[in-house]
């Protein structure tokens, strides 16, 4: 049993996230209870791998992991939610051929999740998505090529604005929205 290490601490809800791999990985949390004598122990999902974790205004936990599906060679995307004493949902997000610890999650002010990751493995296309209103997903391809370990954070308005890494000459990238266009593959070392 390895620990990859801690994922997220939220002190505040008294969360601890972590991977732990073996022969199957598995995403857990402890959660400590004031008035309990000690840490519970909850495993989340099984055989998932690399877990991004934000917790929402209210309080609500959302994840996004990746599942490696051995030998197709595709992973499965999957968003979960945690509503106060409720249990999880997940769905599937899609299932494409990506590399392994390149997901990014951040949620808007209106607490709707927003990814980025890199597809069509090994050429690493990066893409976007965002969950509609209706519960769908909005994926789309913003950069195809050589790309590497996006970052995603939103702006005032909820525009996107990615930074990731590009090409093989370490380049570092830049793309945005500005709520009307994509603006991408912006070399900042030029």
């Amino acid at each position: 049993m390895i620990l990859s290490g801690i994922q997220a601490m939220l002190p505040a809800l008294g969360h601890e996230w972590y991977e732990e791999t073996g022969e199957l990985n598995e995403i857990k949390n402890q959660q400590f209870i004031v008035g309990q004598p000690s840490w519970t122990l909850d495993e989340i999902v099984i055989d998932a791998n690399f877990p991004i974790i934000k917790v929402m205004n209210n309080g609500t936990i959302s994840m996004l992991y990746q599942i490696d599906n051995f030998p197709a060679n595709t992973d499965t995307l999957k968003y979960g939610i945690k509503e106060i004493g409720e249990s999880w949902t997940f769905e599937t997000i899609t299932t494409e051929s990506m590399p392994g610890k390149q997901i990014d999650l951040v949620l808007d002010s209106n607490n709707n999740p927003h990814i980025v990751y890199l597809s069509n493995f090994p050429n690493n296309d990066l893409k976007y998505g965002s969950k509609n209103s209706d519960g769908t997903w909005n994926l789309q391809t913003i950069d195809t090529g050589e790309n590497y370990f996006p970052s995603l954070v939103l702006d005032s308005n909820d525009n996107p604005h990615i930074l990731y890494g590009g090409n093989s000459n370490d380049e570092l990238h830049y793309a945005y929205f500005d709520g009307f266009s994509w603006f991408e593959g912006i070399n900042l070392e030029n």
